[in-house]
């Protein structure tokens, strides 16, 4: 039950993510919001799509909770370096309460959090049971060491 709730507390917080994004966009075009904070942000995404990694994409996919990380923290850092005066403004038009964006902001980042844990989960289970079709399938059509080199033997003896 637990479970449900929490993804349907995670569902809501994707449904916000337009808001989330149109505060950011206002913050971002903003004239009181500094230049060398933005700037930041714009390094921070150069870096996340960037192949270059502190822990690369294809170490079982961990590398890609890095990039996570660094997003969510990029975000929670520019909000709450941004002039708060603008921050509530901005908020205020996006649809947000300025005395909740903090947690709003809080719970947006957990239920994403919770969100990509269990995105993660399901690709590690369904990466698994296909790892174990391929196998099986793989050994009906590779025949096991021993039975090849026995067939090639007799394969052999036949021909003398």
């Amino acid at each position: 039950m637990a479970d449900k709730q929490e993804r349907l507390r995670a569902l809501a917080h994707l449904a916000k993510l337009p808001a989330f994004l149109s505060l950011f966009w206002q913050l971002m075009n903003h004239p009181k919001v500094s230049g060398w904070l933005k700037l930041s942000v714009v390094a921070a995404i150069a870096y996340i799509f960037s192949p270059l990694d502190l822990i690369p994409d294809p170490f079982t996919g961990i590398g890609l909770v890095d990039d996570l990380i660094f997003a969510l923290l990029t975000i929670e850092r520019f909000i709450s370096l941004a002039p708060t005066e603008v921050v509530r403004e901005c908020a205020r038009e996006a649809g947000f309460d300025p005395e909740r964006l903090a947690e709003e902001v809080e719970e947006a980042v957990l239920a994403l959090s919770a969100s990509f844990a269990l995105l993660w989960t399901l690709i590690e289970r369904s990466r698994d049971r296909l790892v174990e079709r391929f196998s099986r399938k793989l050994s009906r059509l590779v025949p096991p060491e021993g039975e090849e080199a026995a067939g090639g033997q007799e394969e052999a003896a036949g021909q003398a």
